[in-house]
């Protein structure tokens, strides 16, 4: 039986990092889940936050059996120490604040962002990682929205870039309206991500005009307060030459057709070894360690570490 790490008080390098993605299928939990246990692997203390309400599985790609509390618990629970959450699992400085399944957001209570964050970031780990619900959903754009880093999962097929700019317009239009100084910008916004604008929005330039129509004296501060985001691009799955560069020219597309500041991180083959091991209930990371994933994984946890770019440059 593994025994219970001891988690030191203080982590002056603390990070919160969100995988979310516009669609389902991107492998986005497995993905976090991987990613999570090589930090760990790499020495940071880290807990991973089951966050896709309704949809949770993050504790099967662990290879380890469901909490009996969930991250709703302590939502609805109206407690504010996240720690008695986070239970631990055979992995040295790896532990889960776990979901259910069966149980959807709901009605969750006024408030719970910023309370989910402030017990977040007083846990005395490294890194945070949220696995979140695909889509655009409230609850999912909110919870993405407390990162520090945004992890955008995709598939090389054609949908995606359209699935993720959907996902970055709603990410932006709910940052801008809980940031920015002006009531009347923030009605605005809210109707604009309600779709209860007569100009629809398409890219950043259209929600920095109707910013603009409001007061143009805030333009400067909504275009720095979308350009603080750290967003960047995963692709999964990725089986050939022209797969492995859909990351790149995805990220370039968005940067120079939605406006958005966003990098590209890397990719993941597609490798049976995955789903093999995730069928046996295992953890593929220690359970196929070898494998093409694993080090592709292995690569990628460097390079979100060190916040590297490989989109080109033109």
């Amino acid at each position: 039986m593994t025994e219970p790490e001891v988690f030191s008080e203080g982590s002056p390098g603390f990070e919160l990092w969100a995988f979310g993605g516009g669609k389902g299928g991107t492998g986005k939990s497995a993905l976090a889940a991987s990613v999570g246990f090589q930090l760990s692997r790499l020495g940071k203390r880290v807990v991973l936050v089951d966050a896709d309400f309704g949809g949770a599985n993050l504790h099967t790609c662990l290879g380890v059996p469901q909490g009996a509390r969930s991250l709703l618990d302590f939502l609805r629970g109206g407690g504010t120490v996240a720690d008695e959450f986070a239970v631990t699992t055979p992995y040295p400085n790896l532990r889960l604040i776990g979901g259910r399944a069966d149980e959807g957001a709901g009605s969750l209570p006024v408030g719970w962002p910023a309370r989910l964050s402030t017990a977040l970031r007083a846990l005395p780990v490294d890194r945070v990682i949220l696995d979140l619900g695909a889509g655009v959903s409230p609850e999912t754009v909110e919870a993405m929205n407390l990162a520090d880093l945004k992890v955008l999962v995709s598939v090389p097929e054609p949908s995606s870039l359209e699935n993720i700019v959907s996902l970055l317009r709603v990410l932006c239009l709910q940052r801008l309206s809980q940031r920015i100084s002006s009531h009347e910008v923030r009605r605005r916004l809210v109707d604009a991500q309600a779709g209860q604008t007569s100009t629809r929005i398409r890219v950043v330039g259209d929600i920095l005009r109707e910013v603009e129509s409001v007061d143009p004296s805030l333009l400067g501060a909504a275009r720095a307060i979308l350009d603080e985001m750290a967003l960047t691009l995963v692709t999964n799955q990725v089986r050939d030459d022209s797969d492995r560069r859909f990351g790149a020219q995805t990220t370039a597309a968005i940067r120079r057709h939605f406006g958005l500041p966003v990098s590209y991180a890397g990719f993941v083959h597609h490798d049976d070894a995955v789903w093999r091991t995730l069928r046996r209930g295992k953890m593929f990371m220690v359970d196929a360690s070898r494998s093409r994933a694993a080090e592709d994984i292995r690569r990628l946890t460097r390079n979100l570490l060190r916040g590297a770019d490989l989109s080109p440059v033109f």
